[in-house]
């Protein structure tokens, strides 16, 4: 058959290097710009192969795959310019003594069809279609009783390139300055490559994140240990007590009352009848450092699991998240790639009937209930009993205000505010409401006044006393006491600079006419009655 004009020019466009650098040509494309033998030979071959049952294609940027039982068994493509059929074997096993089939393994996007075949004539078509006929033998594949023609000539009209150019089935590379570049062909190894799209909806509750759970999970197990076997030490402590009362004389005892001979109330002779000794007490304790520690990370641990555990229950789904995720995983040459995009649409649940509760069916619901219930009973562990009773109170001071009356309502223990003032006059987040510190009032706890200037409102000595006489005046006269945070700010009020101008503040108050005895309260008594 002659050529016509028109295939000439397309088979100049496809032997013009400059043209295929600066362009990405797809399969379909290459066909459409191919003679018509070359058109023939590729419906021949791709009938061929979709003439025995099971057999599936796909035609892709880079070429038309045939797979079976899910494997690639097959593919047809251009390889520098010539039609080409790949076969799923070696490539000494699909040479034959007159044509030799070409290893291509090494090429990634070849690796699972490694035996090439040119389709140059006639007889090469011949000798690829009977190594395909063996090939479908060993893979147990059946040819169809009637097979359809799939394919025709006519399946890839001649076309322009400029018409495949606007159609999309060519692509420009991005490719500048006339060299060769990384990316000349991208696009047509993206198409070649496997690409997933993952659609998915997800109800969730904002308060919950699998993050922090997994976190706590993981800590779960040295806590655990900890608790088992809490550290010791010997605390000793040192009293003078009367003779009846004295337990044991050691020789510090005597050495002391060397020192200390007005203890003696007789000698007679060799024998001295002291009056009062020196005790030396041991006695084993756990108010290690590390044990106070973990007694209040045990306390903040709860307290925030506890909030968002009451959060689910009070809100449930609040959230409704819709994802995309697209990933193509393909080669260029002898580097891999990937590329991934992910879309993710967030909307609030306000008025959706059914859905608030369904979060609590989940598998992360299940592990928050776990994890609140673990920790309630860390809460009331023989430990935390036991470092209540030593007097290790909880501080409430850093505490959120959910965080506050959480703690209220399952502490008996007296509670403490060690540096926190009244809200009512500065509207601090750290301040205390009236009603807070009625609380803690209520429990026989102390609130420490805060000099830092910020939580005060001002810098002024008037100012700072306000806030003792706010709390004064809701019956705080066994609860407010001094706070400081003097090594935690970096301005304090009413002209203090450190612990050493505590005096101008007892004698401020002194000259407002405050009693000895309440002076002493909110100066020493108060602090001292629980310590």
């Amino acid at each position: 058959m002659a050529t016509t004009a028109f295939e000439m020019e397309n088979t100049r466009a496809l032997s013009d290097p400059t043209l295929r650098a600066r362009f990405s040509l797809s399969f379909s494309a290459q066909m459409m710009l191919s003679q018509e033998s070359v058109k023939e030979s590729c419906a021949a071959a791709a009938n061929a192969l979709l003439s025995f049952s099971g057999v599936r294609y796909r035609t892709a940027w880079t070429g038309i795959y045939f797979t079976a039982g899910g494997k690639r068994i097959a593919a047809l493509a251009f390889f520098e310019d010539s039609l080409c059929l790949l076969l799923a074997q070696s490539a000494e096993a699909a040479s034959g003594p007159r044509y030799k089939a070409q290893d291509v393994s090494q090429l990634r996007r070849f690796e699972k069809t490694p035996a090439l075949l040119p389709l140059k004539s006639e007889g090469a078509l011949k000798n690829a279609l009977k190594k395909w006929a063996d090939l479908a033998a060993t893979l147990d594949l059946r040819e169809k009783d009637a097979p359809a023609a799939v394919f025709a000539p006519e399946s890839f009209p001649g076309d322009s390139f400029e018409s495949l150019l606007r159609r999309g089935l060519i692509r420009p590379t991005g490719k500048y300055s006339g060299e060769e570049g990384a990316f000349v062909e991208v696009l047509s190894a993206l198409s070649a490559g496997e690409a997933t799209i993952k659609l998915s909806e997800k109800k969730m509750l904002r308060a919950l994140d699998e993050g922090w759970v997994e976190r706590i999970e993981q800590a779960l197990p040295a806590i655990d240990e900890l608790l088992r076997r809490p550290s010791h030490f010997i605390a000793e402590t040192e009293e003078i007590r009367p003779m009846e009362l004295t337990r044991k004389i050691t020789g510090r005892s005597v050495a002391h009352l060397c020192q200390h001979t007005d203890f003696i109330s007789s000698v007679d002779g060799d024998e001295v009848t002291p009056s009062k000794m020196l005790n030396i007490i041991r006695e084993d304790s756990i108010l290690t450092y590390e044990n106070k520690f973990l007694n209040t990370l045990l306390a903040n641990l709860y307290f925030f699991v506890s909030e968002r555990y009451r959060i689910a229950l009070e809100n449930g789904v609040d959230e409704r998240i819709s994802s995309v995720r697209f990933t193509d995983s393909f080669y260029h040459g002898q580097a891999k790639s990937l590329v991934t995009i992910n879309i993710q649409r967030s909307e609030k649940i306000t008025d959706a009937k059914g859905v608030q509760k369904s979060y609590f069916g989940s598998r992360l619901w299940k592990r928050v209930e776990q994890l609140n219930d673990i920790t309630r009973a860390y809460i009331e562990s023989d430990f935390v009993r036991e470092m209540g009773q030593l007097g290790v109170y909880a501080d409430v001071s850093h505490l959120s205000d959910p965080g506050f009356w959480d703690l209220f309502r399952m502490t008996e223990r007296p509670v403490v505010a060690s540096h926190s003032n009244a809200r009512a006059l500065c509207p601090h987040r750290r301040n205390l409401t009236d009603d807070m510190f009625r609380a803690i009032r209520d429990t026989g706890g102390v609130v420490g006044i805060n000099l830092y200037a910020d939580f005060v409102g001002g810098d002024s000595m008037e100012q700072l006393i306000a806030h003792i006489e706010r709390f004064l005046s809701l019956d705080g006269e066994k609860t407010v006491a001094l706070g400081g945070d003097l090594d935690g700010c970096e301005a304090l009020a009413a002209g203090f600079s450190g612990v050493q101008d505590v005096a101008k503040l007892y004698q401020a108050l002194e000259e407002r006419g405050y009693p000895q005895t309440l002076l002493e309260d909110i100066f020493w008594n108060n602090w001292r009655r629980i310590l």
